[in-house]
Protein backbone atom coordinates (compact mmCIF):
# COMPACT_ATOMS: atom_id res chain seq x y z
CA UNK A 1 0.00 0.00 0.00
CA UNK A 2 1.39 3.28 -1.58
CA UNK A 3 1.12 6.67 0.21
CA UNK A 4 -0.77 9.15 -1.72
CA UNK A 5 0.61 12.33 -2.51
CA UNK A 6 -1.64 14.19 -0.55
CA UNK A 7 -0.49 12.29 1.91
CA UNK A 8 3.44 12.62 1.29
CA UNK A 9 2.78 16.45 1.13
CA UNK A 10 1.33 15.99 4.51
CA UNK A 11 4.12 14.04 5.81
CA UNK A 12 6.60 16.99 4.90
CA UNK A 13 4.43 19.70 6.09
CA UNK A 14 4.68 17.86 9.69
CA UNK A 15 8.14 17.13 9.37
CA UNK A 16 9.47 20.66 8.29
CA UNK A 17 7.36 21.61 12.24
CA UNK A 18 9.36 19.11 14.16
CA UNK A 19 12.50 20.40 14.79
CA UNK A 20 12.84 18.37 18.01
CA UNK A 21 14.14 20.19 21.26
CA UNK A 22 14.99 23.11 21.10
CA UNK A 23 16.57 24.24 24.38
CA UNK A 24 19.91 22.49 26.09
CA UNK A 25 18.11 20.97 28.81
CA UNK A 26 15.28 19.59 26.51
CA UNK A 27 18.39 18.38 23.98
CA UNK A 28 20.15 16.56 27.10
CA UNK A 29 16.47 14.62 27.90
CA UNK A 30 16.18 13.59 24.23
CA UNK A 31 19.27 12.08 24.07
CA UNK A 32 18.70 9.56 27.09
CA UNK A 33 15.54 8.80 25.01
CA UNK A 34 17.01 5.42 24.05
CA UNK A 35 19.57 5.26 27.49
CA UNK A 36 18.84 1.26 28.69
CA UNK A 37 20.16 0.13 31.84
CA UNK A 38 23.56 -1.10 30.62
CA UNK A 39 23.98 -4.57 31.99
CA UNK A 40 24.17 -5.78 28.71
CA UNK A 41 25.77 -3.96 26.49
CA UNK A 42 29.77 -4.28 25.79
CA UNK A 43 31.25 -1.31 26.75
CA UNK A 44 30.74 1.03 29.68
CA UNK A 45 28.45 3.70 29.32
CA UNK A 46 27.73 5.73 32.42
CA UNK A 47 24.11 6.92 33.36
CA UNK A 48 23.44 10.16 34.31
CA UNK A 49 23.07 9.02 37.86
CA UNK A 50 26.65 7.25 37.93
CA UNK A 51 29.97 9.39 38.66
CA UNK A 52 32.55 9.50 35.37
CA UNK A 53 35.33 10.24 38.69
CA UNK A 54 34.16 6.96 40.39
CA UNK A 55 34.26 5.20 37.13
CA UNK A 56 38.20 6.77 36.32
CA UNK A 57 38.98 5.71 39.78
CA UNK A 58 38.23 2.29 39.32
CA UNK A 59 39.92 1.81 35.88
CA UNK A 60 42.73 3.82 37.36
CA UNK A 61 42.99 1.23 40.66
CA UNK A 62 42.92 -1.58 38.30
CA UNK A 63 45.84 -0.27 35.75
CA UNK A 64 48.09 0.36 39.29
CA UNK A 65 47.23 -2.80 40.30
CA UNK A 66 47.69 -4.81 37.03
CA UNK A 67 50.54 -2.48 35.71
CA UNK A 68 49.66 -3.59 31.97
CA UNK A 69 52.63 -3.08 29.35
CA UNK A 70 50.75 -4.39 26.27
CA UNK A 71 47.90 -3.09 24.45
CA UNK A 72 46.27 -6.89 24.79
CA UNK A 73 47.30 -5.98 28.69
CA UNK A 74 45.34 -2.74 28.67
CA UNK A 75 42.06 -3.87 26.78
CA UNK A 76 41.52 -6.95 29.76
CA UNK A 77 42.08 -4.33 32.27
CA UNK A 78 39.41 -2.59 30.59
CA UNK A 79 37.24 -5.67 30.57
CA UNK A 80 37.76 -6.14 34.18
CA UNK A 81 36.64 -2.66 35.02
CA UNK A 82 33.86 -2.53 33.00
CA UNK A 83 32.62 -5.96 34.22
CA UNK A 84 33.15 -4.68 37.92
CA UNK A 85 31.08 -1.27 37.26
CA UNK A 86 27.91 -3.41 35.75
CA UNK A 87 28.53 -5.75 38.39
CA UNK A 88 28.32 -2.62 41.24
CA UNK A 89 25.42 -1.38 38.72
CA UNK A 90 23.12 -4.55 39.49
CA UNK A 91 23.75 -3.59 43.21
CA UNK A 92 22.00 -0.65 42.62
CA UNK A 93 19.25 -2.24 40.56
CA UNK A 94 18.71 -4.69 43.44
CA UNK A 95 19.29 -2.93 46.22
CA UNK A 96 17.44 -0.01 45.91
CA UNK A 97 15.01 -0.26 43.16
CA UNK A 98 12.98 -3.85 44.17
CA UNK A 99 10.82 -0.69 45.48
CA UNK A 100 8.66 -1.11 42.17
CA UNK A 101 8.68 -4.69 41.61
CA UNK A 102 12.08 -4.00 39.86
CA UNK A 103 14.54 -0.98 39.64
CA UNK A 104 13.87 2.27 40.82
CA UNK A 105 12.89 5.24 38.54
CA UNK A 106 15.88 7.25 38.86
CA UNK A 107 16.63 8.83 35.44
CA UNK A 108 14.97 6.12 33.72
CA UNK A 109 17.53 3.57 33.61
CA UNK A 110 15.68 1.66 36.26
CA UNK A 111 12.12 1.65 34.68
CA UNK A 112 14.16 0.74 31.70
CA UNK A 113 15.15 -2.29 33.80
CA UNK A 114 12.19 -3.02 34.80
CA UNK A 115 10.32 -3.19 31.26
CA UNK A 116 13.70 -5.55 30.17
CA UNK A 117 12.78 -8.01 33.21
CA UNK A 118 9.96 -9.71 31.27
CA UNK A 119 6.87 -9.93 33.72
CA UNK A 120 8.32 -9.96 37.27
CA UNK A 121 11.23 -11.87 36.70
CA UNK A 122 13.22 -8.92 38.37
CA UNK A 123 15.21 -10.65 40.77
CA UNK A 124 16.12 -13.17 38.94
CA UNK A 125 17.30 -11.29 35.98
CA UNK A 126 19.71 -8.95 37.83
CA UNK A 127 21.18 -12.18 39.76
CA UNK A 128 21.74 -13.35 35.99
CA UNK A 129 23.48 -10.07 35.08
CA UNK A 130 25.39 -10.37 38.12
CA UNK A 131 26.52 -13.46 37.38
CA UNK A 132 27.47 -12.73 34.32
CA UNK A 133 29.45 -9.72 34.98
CA UNK A 134 31.44 -11.92 37.70
CA UNK A 135 32.28 -14.27 35.29
CA UNK A 136 33.56 -11.65 32.37
CA UNK A 137 36.12 -10.03 35.31
CA UNK A 138 37.39 -13.30 36.30
CA UNK A 139 37.65 -14.17 32.42
CA UNK A 140 39.77 -11.15 32.28
CA UNK A 141 41.70 -11.88 35.04
CA UNK A 142 42.67 -14.99 34.43
CA UNK A 143 43.54 -14.12 30.74
CA UNK A 144 45.71 -10.86 32.04
CA UNK A 145 47.39 -13.29 34.44
CA UNK A 146 48.44 -15.61 31.64
CA UNK A 147 49.72 -12.68 29.51
CA UNK A 148 51.51 -11.52 32.17
CA UNK A 149 53.13 -15.07 32.88
CA UNK A 150 53.47 -15.52 29.20
CA UNK A 151 55.53 -12.37 29.13
CA UNK A 152 57.56 -12.77 32.29
CA UNK A 153 58.88 -16.35 30.53
CA UNK A 154 62.01 -17.11 28.91
CA UNK A 155 62.11 -17.06 24.97
CA UNK A 156 61.00 -20.32 23.42
CA UNK A 157 59.55 -21.55 26.92
CA UNK A 158 55.96 -21.66 26.90
CA UNK A 159 53.14 -21.42 29.95
CA UNK A 160 51.79 -24.57 31.53
CA UNK A 161 48.37 -25.70 31.43
CA UNK A 162 45.90 -23.85 33.19
CA UNK A 163 44.91 -25.94 36.55
CA UNK A 164 41.23 -24.06 36.31
CA UNK A 165 39.63 -23.31 32.97
CA UNK A 166 36.47 -20.09 32.62
CA UNK A 167 33.46 -22.01 31.19
CA UNK A 168 30.12 -19.50 29.95
CA UNK A 169 27.39 -21.70 29.55
CA UNK A 170 24.83 -19.36 27.00
CA UNK A 171 21.24 -19.77 26.88
CA UNK A 172 19.20 -18.06 23.66
CA UNK A 173 21.02 -15.40 21.84
CA UNK A 174 23.78 -15.20 23.79
CA UNK A 175 22.25 -14.51 27.27
CA UNK A 176 23.94 -16.38 30.56
CA UNK A 177 21.74 -19.40 30.91
CA UNK A 178 19.71 -19.69 34.12
CA UNK A 179 20.47 -21.86 37.02
CA UNK A 180 18.19 -24.82 37.42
Amino acid sequence: MTATAAQFAANRTNAAKSTGPRTSEGRAVSALNSQRHGLRSEAVSLLPSESRAEWEELFTDLRNEWRPETPTESLLVEKMAAAEWKRRRSEVFEAGGLQYEGASAQDGAGMAFVRDCNKGQTLSLVIRYRRAADAAFMAAKHELERQQARRKLPEGASLPVPLAIDVTVTGEAGEPAEEP
